[in-house]
């Protein structure tokens, strides 16, 4: 602070002495003539919005104004992340609806700090973290889908569900790395989750689906409808020579 105070003093010293030398009568012809090290400190000193009004009066302050509304930006997003570790619930609850509006690629950049906190000690911010990938785009879910499908052993069910329906959203080859131990979930002992995995599995492509079909057909046979109901419309997708195998085998 003392610093940027020293900074800003500098700036300001600059902008006097300038106006004295060159009679100059307006504080914005001077500031053009700043340094950028200078320009920084004082633009450094504007709230969001001005610093968006400051940039449409030059390309120079556009692109000083930029710069740093990308760093107002960042630094928001990484409080936000902090309150998922907030011990009041409805502050994690508002920070994980905050972050589902930022952007994926503004996101993707505190997407480390997110999946770390898929291995904290308490369950709701687990569940906030799980919640928030779920935003991501598939390139980001594909580089971190190890740590989400770890979480499908997690002793929470919410949490196995959830990190189904974030896999889920990975493209199919991506998808396909982590086919069997999603599969492994149709036969978790929560029906949420199996129907999850049923349907994460829906997202792979017909050689891949068909690789599993035996295992999802089996369900057909679950005892909770949406469950069976889930099973019947992925099975759909898939072409009758393939499931000829599976309905044999149940035979």
């Amino acid at each position: 602070k003392n610093a940027s105070s020293q900074t800003l003093h500098s700036s300001q010293a600059y902008i006097a002495s300038t106006k004295s030398m060159f009679g100059y009568a307006e504080d914005a012809v001077v500031i053009n003539t700043l340094p950028d090290e200078l320009l920084n400190a004082c633009f450094a000193e504007l709230s969001a919005v001005s610093l968006g009004r400051a940039g449409r009066s030059s390309r120079r302050w556009r692109s000083v104004s930029n710069t740093l509304l990308v760093a107002h930006k960042s630094a928001r997003i990484a409080t936000i992340v902090a309150k998922l570790e907030h011990i009041d619930s409805d502050v994690r609850q508002v920070a994980v609806q905050m972050l589902s509006t930022v952007d994926a690629q503004s996101l993707t950049i505190h997407a480390a700090a997110i999946v770390s906190k898929l291995e904290h000690g308490n369950r709701d911010v687990r569940r906030a973290a799980v919640d928030t990938l779920e935003a991501l785009d598939t390139a980001s879910l594909a580089i971190n889908a190890t740590a989400i499908t770890a979480k499908l052993d997690d002793d929470d069910a919410y949490m196995r569900q959830a990190a189904l329906q974030t896999l889920g959203k990975l493209d199919a080859a991506s998808l396909a790395s982590h086919a069997v131990s999603i599969a492994a979930k149709l036969e978790d002992l929560a029906p949420g989750v199996r129907r999850a995995a049923v349907v994460a599995l829906s997202n792979l492509d017909s050689t891949s689906l068909a690789m599993h079909a035996t295992a999802i057909y089996a369900k057909l046979e679950d005892n909770v409808p949406y469950v069976r109901h889930a099973v019947m419309r992925t099975l759909s997708s898939l072409r009758s020579s393939s499931l000829a195998p599976s309905r044999a085998s149940l035979a």
